[in-house]
């Protein structure tokens, strides 16, 4: 149970979803966000736009759909994401806020007609990497993840509203190498 809760927790703070929004977890994705961004921002982007296409046999089909298209801010920082469904429609889009430090603490999702659906609140330790990521609907919290940064490992740990640890796993400096480990408690 505690690798799959590890496996959920992972895929949610390395991916940082869909959004494409750089969540740093280690000191070397601090380095990559930056620098990332700074690509972004030299080369004056304001959008860019992700396309689904379909691959049969190895050949790619001429249709395409429109999947994504993000706006970044004057920082190279994607301030926006918009998602789109059928037809090319807006199905949902993302308003990302960022801190004095110029990381991401906030992403509200919202329907394509501005109905708030919920967001991820993004908490970081002195060296901008994250301890904490909380996802809400609405004033209800739906899951309290606490990230601890150790010398040879990162500990995951979901708490309840109580502050409590339901469950917990952790990675070793090894897991690079494919090797993960549960954390005990």
């Amino acid at each position: 149970m505690r690798e799959i809760i590890l496996a959920l927790c992972l895929s949610l703070l390395f991916s940082a979803g869909w959004s494409q929004v750089w969540i740093p977890v280690t000191p070397s994705d601090v380095v990559s966000c930056r620098n990332y961004s700074q690509k972004i921002k030299e080369n004056s982007f304001h959008s860019s736009v992700t396309w689904k296409v379909t691959v049969k046999d190895n050949v790619i089909s001429r249709t395409k759909t429109l999947f994504s298209e993000t706006y970044y801010n004057k920082s190279g920082q994607p301030s926006k994401i918009v998602y789109f469904g059928e037809n090319n429609r807006i199905k949902t889009y993302t308003i990302v806020k960022y801190n004095s430090r110029n990381l991401p603490f906030e992403e509200v999702n919202f329907t394509s007609d501005s109905v708030m659906l919920g967001g991820t609140l993004y908490e970081y330790n002195d060296d901008n990497m994250l301890i904490s990521q909380i996802s809400y609907v609405g004033n209800s919290v739906t899951n309290n993840y606490r990230i601890e940064h150790k010398a040879d490992s990162i500990v995951v740990s979901e708490v309840d509203s109580l502050g409590k640890v339901i469950s917990c796993g952790s990675i070793s400096s090894a897991w690079r190498r494919g090797h993960r480990s549960s954390c005990a408690g």
